[in-house]
């Protein structure tokens, strides 16, 4: 088919292809030579840079301090703790130790799941971890000083022992202290004298720290009733709090998470009796009896000498100066019978 130009009508016609797709018959589409969309690739998604640098922000924030809190700490205190210093579980443990000055027996993350020290390295990296305080449970570090409890009520006792430091207990969880020590004297045991029943530290609160209140060469004068002795008087009896330390051997494969507490001793008991004593607690202990103890060492220490060893067939008990530490180093019963 031919048609004329309109512009010059003398001018020879020119052809009109036809470009149109013949059909099928049956009205479908023609045939598209394009490639489905499912068998294109997909592009590479990128992340958007801000986002990307505020999450590497909010990360390395997270990991230079870690929390960290005391379980059922009444004040709810949160300690930040560097991360480097904490990275290791002997660090971690010795970071406690100075920062929060707790002896450490057990730590939880924020599920309460106990943390194994084997897997304390990632799980201090590990997000949501490092956003929410570790729990840590054990025992309030000792003070190195001796304190005198002297009790005014008859017949008249006196105490010497070891104290959470002062900074870290009030003058009620020292009444609470005292009289769980009370009912392992025979000389007021029958008594069941309750916390409320303690006078102590008069003129102080029970929510004041010890640290506040003044306490003469460390003596601590306390009483239950009017029937009082004369606070000048001799004691009628003097006990030693001993607390045992329990270490495991290096390859122990087991550990005793029991806490032994204090054990008090008369002042005039022998060393080696009062070794007998502590090892016998040892294995009435839970699950002490699958263990055996391997050594014994009479660590002490004092401002004249600082940490020295004791020789135990030499003293007794009231007659050493300082501080008595004794540790305790167990292991498996198996193993040594292996051997």
């Amino acid at each position: 088919m031919t048609t004329a130009s309109p512009i010059n009508a003398m001018e020879q016609a020119s052809p009109i292809t036809v470009t149109a797709q013949p059909t099928t018959g049956h009205d479908e589409d023609p045939e598209d030579d394009q490639e489905p969309l499912d068998a294109l690739e997909p592009e590479e998604v990128t992340s958007c840079p801000f986002e990307a640098r505020v999450f590497e922000r909010l990360l390395q924030r997270g990991t230079k301090l870690l929390k960290f809190s005391i379980k059922d700490d009444p004040e709810e205190h949160v300690y930040y703790l560097d991360r480097q210093t904490v990275e290791t579980w002997e660090g971690m443990k010795i970071g406690v130790a100075d920062e929060m000055e707790i002896d450490m027996h057990t730590i939880t993350d924020m599920f309460g799941d106990t943390i194994e020290s084997v897997h304390w390295s990632r799980v201090n990296q590990e997000i949501p971890y490092i956003y929410a305080p570790f729990v840590v449970q054990g025992s309030p570090i000792l003070s190195r000083t001796k304190y005198r409890l002297r009790f005014l009520a008859r017949p008249g006792v006196d105490l010497y022992t070891q104290l959470p430091r002062p900074r870290n207990i009030t003058v009620g969880q020292l009444k609470g202290l005292v009289a769980e020590l009370m009912r392992q004297m025979p000389e007021y045991a029958k008594q069941q004298i309750a916390k409320h029943q303690i006078k102590m530290l008069p003129g102080h609160s029970d929510s004041e720290r010890i640290s506040g209140c003044n306490m003469f060469d460390q003596t601590i004068k306390m009483w239950t009733s009017d029937q009082s002795i004369n606070p000048e008087s001799p004691p009628a009896k003097t006990y030693i709090a001993i607390t045992a330390h329990w270490r495991s051997a290096d390859h122990c494969r087991r550990r005793i998470t029991y806490d032994p507490g204090m054990t008090l001793i008369e002042a005039s008991t022998p060393l080696h009796k009062v070794r007998k004593i502590l090892e016998d607690a040892f294995y009435r202990a839970p699950k002490g009896s699958g263990f055996a103890v391997t050594s014994f060492v009479w660590r002490c220490w004092s401002v004249e000498n600082g940490w020295y060893v004791l020789d135990e067939d030499s003293t007794t008990l009231g007659s050493v100066e300082g501080t008595v530490w004794p540790m305790i180093k167990y292991n498996d019963r198996e193993v040594l019978l292996r051997r």
